[in-house]
């Protein structure tokens, strides 16, 4: 499905740019990245870098979405966005990724997938890289402070 056919089924909303929030969900990004870099990666965690690497690139395209006015309740639809807005700046590549993520990300959490030491690491890598493609986007959306 395109970004509009999400606003048009309801699982975009159009709502009122909020700079506080997509400030917020940068920080819980942050935040996120700083603990798995502390952690070293094993194969016993590899699931949980792998899950939340997609998220933190999920909350900066939350935050993206929050400042054009839009609110996400689905995870293809924030890709789309991505794809839609933002393709040229982050790749199709790297738009490629984050969707292999997220399924991958859905394949942990619902059917018990187990991944390895070294897909972990290539996601690890691969997100620090996306992140600091979409917070130079979010710079140049007016997002100044991060």
């Amino acid at each position: 499905m395109m970004f509009e056919d999400y606003l048009k089924e309801g699982s975009v909303r159009k709502v009122t740019p909020d700079k506080q929030l997509a400030k917020s969900l940068v920080k819980m990004a942050s935040m996120r990245i700083k603990i798995l870099e502390s952690i070293p990666i094993t194969e016993n965690n590899s699931f949980s870098f792998i899950e939340n690497c997609y998220e933190a690139i999920r909350e900066i395209a939350d935050a993206l979405m929050a400042l054009k006015g839009f609110k996400s309740y689905s995870h293809e639809a924030s890709i789309e966005f991505l794809k839609k807005f933002y393709s040229i700046q982050l790749t199709m590549g790297n738009v490629h990724k984050v969707d292999r993520y997220r399924k991958i990300r859905n394949d942990i959490k619902y059917r018990g997938l187990l991944t390895s030491k070294s897909e972990a690491e290539d996601v690890f890598k691969s997100t620090k890289v996306i992140l600091t493609l979409l917070l130079e986007v979010l710079k140049k959306e007016g997002l100044s402070e991060i």
